[in-house]
């Protein structure tokens, strides 16, 4: 995740996090630095909940509790507990009159988040005291940037099919928390000429793959790495997105030169670990590793860069909020 600007919130979200950009993380707690590695990969270590603090006394009662499968915004409780959304809402009410914290409790599941969950100012806590969001007490909650991706069926020679939304634009995936790769050609491919507007390859067999527009062209120059779609292929002649590949030619010596590799075809699948998204079949393929049971297996496709926002200014800042 990226830092934020508002350094009076206490990092302790006790949540297992899956980002659309470095897989499982888990954010620090009781006041850690946030990480400045993008988060490291986690396959589930045990998380901080809504338990008690002291070894001896009960759990500390939760005022607003969600649940995964909600999509209520009322009234948010043990018997009839709300959307994630439905939650942040009932414990912005609560604030005005606050005399001690307000725990919002997070029943055990998977959150899927369309978009980031964002904390501005209305979330704060009020007279001094904090809205603390925790994992239900024995429980573990996990907020998904992604969408989950069911239906797979095998298709041919070893590989398996799943439909994908419509307008899903990722180049990861993770099949049961574990990161696969998208399809790749060969490292450093002989052959090609840069043009004006992309390469010209040497022969015509990429045009005559099935959806050359879902290439991607993968450069490495120095400490550059450029990643460029294809608009078209007429022949041997590549036309790459021209958003893309006249800023990454700004700068003389530093350019974007031969392809390293190039990435997204269904053509190259067949190595276990390896997927291809084929974005106007709407369709995600993917050659399962060993052991890997995609009728049972859960296989996220990451959609969001953030999963949390926290959206404040001086004037107005966001505070006791944990």
């Amino acid at each position: 995740m990226e830092g934020h600007p508002m350094q009076s919130l206490r990092w302790a979200l006790p949540f297992l996090l899956i980002t659309g950009c470095s897989g499982t993380v888990t954010t620090p707690v009781d006041g850690a630095s946030p990480p400045d590695d993008g988060g490291a990969l986690d396959a589930g270590q045990p998380l901080p909940d809504a338990g008690a603090d002291d070894a001896g006394l009960p759990p500390p009662a939760c005022e607003v509790i969600a649940s995964p499968s909600s999509s209520a915004t009322s009234p948010c409780t043990e018997g009839a507990p709300c959307s994630l959304a439905g939650a942040q809402a009932m414990a912005r009410t609560l604030t005005a009159a606050q005399t001690r914290d307000v725990r919002v409790c997070l029943r055990d599941g998977v959150y899927f988040l369309a978009a980031p969950l964002t904390l501005g100012p209305e979330d704060s806590g009020g007279n001094g005291h904090s809205v603390v969001y925790r994992s239900y007490s024995g429980e573990r909650a996990v907020l998904a940037g992604g969408v989950r991706l069911t239906g797979w069926a095998p298709f041919e020679r070893g590989i398996w099919r799943a439909p994908a939304p419509a307008g899903l634009r990722t180049r990861q995936l993770f099949v049961n928390a574990v990161r696969a790769y998208r399809t790749r050609g060969p490292f450093r491919p002989a052959g090609f000429v840069k043009t004006s507007v992309g390469y010209r390859a040497p022969d015509g067999s990429l045009a005559a793959f099935r959806n050359p527009s879902d290439l991607e062209i993968v450069g490495f120059r120095y400490w550059k790495a450029f990643r460029c779609g294809v608009r078209s292929i007429a022949g041997q002649e590549i036309t790459v997105d021209p958003e893309c590949f006249g800023p990454a030619n700004v700068h003389c010596g530093f350019e974007i030169d031969q392809p390293t590799w190039i990435e997204n075809a269904f053509e190259y699948l067949g190595t276990p670990g390896f997927f291809y998204h084929d974005r106007s079949g709407n369709h995600v393929y993917y050659v399962p590793r060993p052991g890997e049971d995609l009728t049972t297996a859960t296989v996220i496709a990451p959609t969001l860069e953030r999963l949390l926002t926290v959206v404040g200014t001086a004037a107005a800042p966001v505070h006791h909020v944990a």
